[in-house]
């Protein structure tokens, strides 16, 4: 039954968003708890399993009861994010604050010839010029493949940005380009670059990861349900058993914050949301904004354009969704608002389990590859 509801809650019709938000709640909600559910305008932090990381959350209508299909999505109305219950996660704590200043590593279109993304490369473009003008100090740029030729632009090659995440430093870590996300084999799932892939095994090697990591590129959200081990053999099945996806990967090296996406994106969408996402998080003409309504801000924008359909509830946020960026000392210990925390999955064993680092088809993304795109022609990035 998880399945078949995940399958029809991914990339819906606008149109039936409400109707497939409110079966949503009703089948995961018990009725006698739903008097807890998460209500309008309160940030919502959905603590989950593996099992249940690939539940289009984002989805989840505002109002359980009620007339079918009159609810709008939770995730519209404020912050929606995630965390996934891990044995190698930290016990759910305040990180402090990103402080100024920052630096950054944006990374645009590293495939070869035939998986060029125009669209990636302009975006990291702009996204690097945006940075630079909300006032990060320091944004490393590298654009297209080692055999293309970007004037003004370091190619992204593989190792280099391998040596660069190694080395460490980075605040922040935009990438936009090709993803690919195999379930049966997600070990395999990473960034498509000219001299390969990277995945999970090489940022294994990564021992400061940057704060916060946004991976505009299809299926980038995609968390494992795969083990080593089958199923029924003796003792627990372990995290570390787990077949890392890419944003595993990150998950374990310690990234606080990864926003991902569920189902494949399309270039302009992917650029509408990380400039409304960065607007808002990197404003210092007020108070700071959190991660939280830098997220919602982002989905409101493709919201309001029907061309883009659902691309909004794509986006996927593991992490604090009260995370800032540098609040200056005088304002940094603003209140809280109201939360709701809201738990899926049956729990798996050890007491060391707990929800920090929580970023959640064989596939390939619209920023993925040629067999992806002959079906979806055009500038998805798959």
């Amino acid at each position: 039954m998880l399945q078949g509801m995940i399958r029809e809650l991914t990339d819906p019709a606008p149109e039936r968003v409400a109707t497939l938000g409110q079966r949503l709640a009703r089948l995961l909600i018990p009725r006698d708890f739903r008097r807890y559910a998460p209500k309008r305008n309160t940030t919502t932090i959905f603590e989950v399993d593996r099992s249940m990381a690939s539940v289009p959350w984002e989805l989840l209508a505002s109002e359980v009861d009620g007339e079918l299909g009159a609810s709008t999505p939770l995730a519209l109305d404020a912050a929606v994010s995630r965390q996934l219950r891990t044995t190698y996660s930290p016990p759910p704590s305040a990180a402090p604050p990103l402080r100024w200043p920052l630096r950054a590593l944006v990374i645009g279109d590293p495939g070869d010839a035939a998986h060029s993304l125009p669209g990636a490369a302009r975006e990291a473009q702009e996204v690097a010029e945006l940075l630079r003008r909300l006032g990060v100090d320091e944004v490393e740029v590298l654009i297209g493949a080692p055999g293309s030729r970007r004037p003004g632009f370091e190619p992204a090659e593989l190792y280099g940005v391998i040596a660069r995440l190694i080395d460490g430093g980075y605040d922040l870590l935009h990438y936009a380009g090709h993803a690919g996300f195999d379930r049966d084999n997600p070990e395999r799932a990473g960034w498509l670059f000219e001299g390969g892939v990277l995945t999970a095994s090489q940022i294994e090697r990564v021992d400061l990861a940057p704060r916060l990591v946004v991976a505009n590129a299809c299926l980038s959200g995609q968390t494992s349900d795969r083990y080593r081990t089958a199923a029924g053999s003796d003792g627990p099945r372990l995290d570390a058993d787990v077949l890392p996806s890419l944003a595993d990967g990150f998950f374990q090296r310690g990234v606080r914050d990864y926003v991902g996406t569920a189902w494949p994106v399309n270039d302009l969408g992917a650029m509408r949301f990380a400039k409304a996402f960065y607007e808002k998080l990197l404003d210092r003409s007020g108070r700071p904004a959190t991660i939280g309504e830098a997220l919602v801000a982002g989905r409101r924008v493709l919201a309001a354009e029907p061309r883009f359909g659902t691309l909004w509830a794509a986006y996927q946020h593991y992490g604090d969704p009260f995370q800032t960026v540098a609040a200056p000392a005088a304002t940094s210990g603003r209140a809280r608002e109201p939360k709701a925390r809201a738990t899926a999955g049956a729990k798996s064993g050890g007491h060391g389990e707990s929800a920090q680092h929580r970023p959640a088809r064989e596939s390939v993304g619209r920023r993925s590859s040629k067999r992806a795109r002959s079906k979806r022609r055009s500038n998805r990035r798959s």
